[in-house]
């Protein structure tokens, strides 16, 4: 009897870090933010490699695959200083946003560019909520909100 190659290659389990915080960030705080979210996600990145290498983590990891995802709405602020620090540590970024692109885009006018080009790195993983502004923006808002808390293995909230 020949072996066959399964039909369906074996699911990778994504560990997913939300986050959720201030648009308005202090300049004298950011060192230390960048510092602190560097040091929150390298110990889950380290964790869930060690994780890899124990029993109960073994069969759900056994490819030695780690897929580590940051879900963040990319808006100025908390979102997007965690999308460059789980970037550089090798997260994939997921992107909910609460309008469609051009939409949302109103909201960070003098700093699209960097939007897009964070957008652009979470490729394919970006969802576009039906969210309306007027009476429904604040809505709209907390729909995001809450699409990155159920959705997330772990929240950061700066």
């Amino acid at each position: 009897m020949t072996e066959t190659a399964p039909l369906i290659p074996p699911m990778v389990p994504a560990f997913r870090v939300g986050v959720t915080g201030a648009r308005l960030l202090a300049p004298s705080a950011l060192p230390l933010l960048e510092t602190q979210l560097n040091l929150v996600l390298s110990t889950i990145k380290a964790h869930i490699e060690t994780l890899t290498r124990e029993p109960l983590g073994a069969e759900l990891y056994a490819s030695r695959v780690i897929n580590l995802r940051l879900m963040s709405p990319l808006a100025e602020g908390a979102d997007r200083l965690a999308a460059k620090a789980a970037l550089a540590l090798g997260y994939q970024l997921e992107a909910p946003l609460p309008f469609t692109q051009h939409e949302y885009e109103r909201d960070f006018p003098t700093s699209v560019m960097k939007f897009r080009n964070l957008l652009a790195q979470a490729a394919p993983h970006i969802l576009e909520l039906g969210g309306a502004r007027g009476d429904e923006e604040n809505r709209s808002y907390e729909a995001v909100g809450r699409l990155v808390v159920r959705n997330c293995n772990l929240l950061i909230a700066i």
